[in-house]
């Protein structure tokens, strides 16, 4: 039983930026239909603590493809914006009569976040000093 996916493409997640990663689901290496079940992926600041912010989870079936369906985990650019460097987080399969968690397919131990550059706040502006040439004089 495995969980793969592309994540992350550039080997971080960029702060402030909405995140889409795809999960393929198998069992011994043959790709399972993911579609029975309600799933859910928590993010923390470590194992322990309080929960920072839930990824959206949907089941996708993806076009042209050889994957019958899998999780979309989706998160805003306002929810990206509270992850740090090194937080946690994991998907879980969901019974959906009872909620109760049938197994945990992915654990992520160790998010990396880049920060961003480009913003709608604009930040601290830098104050331009007006330049004063220093003039050499002969005492």
């Amino acid at each position: 039983m495995a969980a793969t996916s592309p994540y992350p493409a550039n080997g971080a997640v960029v702060r402030g930026d909405p995140l889409s990663i795809p999960v393929n689901i198998s069992v011994d290496g043959a790709p399972i239909d993911v579609s029975g079940s309600d799933w859910r992926a928590q993010v923390r600041s470590n194992y322990d603590a309080a929960l920072v912010v839930e990824f959206d989870c949907t089941v996708v079936t993806p076009a042209g493809g050889t994957v019958p369906s899998q999780v979309l985990m989706t998160m805003s650019g306002d929810d990206t914006a509270k992850l740090k460097d090194k937080m946690v987080f994991d998907l879980e399969e969901l019974d959906r009569t009872t909620g109760d968690t049938i197994k945990t397919w992915w654990i992520c131990t160790g998010i990396k976040i880049q920060p961003d550059v480009s913003r709608d706040d604009p930040g601290p502006l830098t104050v331009e000093r007006p330049f004063t040439p220093q003039v050499a004089r002969r005492a």
